[in-house]
């Protein structure tokens, strides 16, 4: 397994310029994306493993499948119905829990805004179902979390006739990966663990 040296811009233009590569080129620059996410990960398992002496289980979906998507997820299962994914993709890398229960956005909605608040890389998104495919209808960060914001994914929700998911985590952008080069796999472990708490407590 190569070490992980930090991504490189390529790894993220990759999936911005999918539809313009030749066959050759794609192959070529989905196997070097790959290989970056995949040694990102592996460094996640060891600092894991340094940490706790336990191994972190990663479902790599990318290293099974050939589909053309716009993205790399890996999936750490916290339990029977609880994931933490990890996805590389042209803006920067995701670091969520996913869920269809949107009914912890009343339930938990102090527990949910100390989360957001404590940390200017996370996010809240809200998801539609529409055409068998779900798109983000809005999107929070810590700077845009207020009291009108947040009951406007309540009122969405309402809708009886949609079908929603919400995404919680943080976010990494492409220019704060290259910034952070290896480095990016300790604050990446950082954010899983702090996540990884929070999840537990809803």
């Amino acid at each position: 397994m190569m070490d992980f040296l930090g991504f490189e811009a390529q790894d993220f233009d990759f999936f911005k310029n999918l539809d313009r590569l030749s066959n050759g080129d794609y192959t070529k620059q989905r196997e070097a994306s790959k290989n970056s996410f995949r040694a990102f990960c592996y460094e996640l398992q060891k600092v894991y493993h340094k940490e706790t002496g336990g191994f972190l289980e990663l479902e790599k979906e990318f290293l099974k499948s050939n589909r053309k998507l716009d993205y790399f997820k890996a999936t750490h299962k916290v339990n029977e119905e609880i994931n933490i994914d990890f996805v590389l993709s042209q803006a920067g890398i995701s670091i969520f829990y996913e869920s269809n229960d949107v009914g912890i956005l009343t339930r938990c909605k102090n527990k949910i805004w100390e989360y957001i608040l404590s940390n200017k890389k996370s996010f809240i998104s809200l998801n539609r179902l529409t055409k068998n495919k779900y798109s983000e209808v809005i999107r929070l960060g810590c700077m845009d979390l207020n009291m009108k914001a947040y009951e406007s994914i309540i009122n969405l929700i309402q809708d009886e006739n949609y079908k929603y998911k919400i995404f919680i985590g943080v976010f990494f952008s492409k220019a704060e990966c290259l910034k952070l080069k290896k480095q990016l796999i300790n604050s990446s472990y950082d954010e899983f663990k702090k996540l990884n708490d929070f999840i537990k407590t809803l």
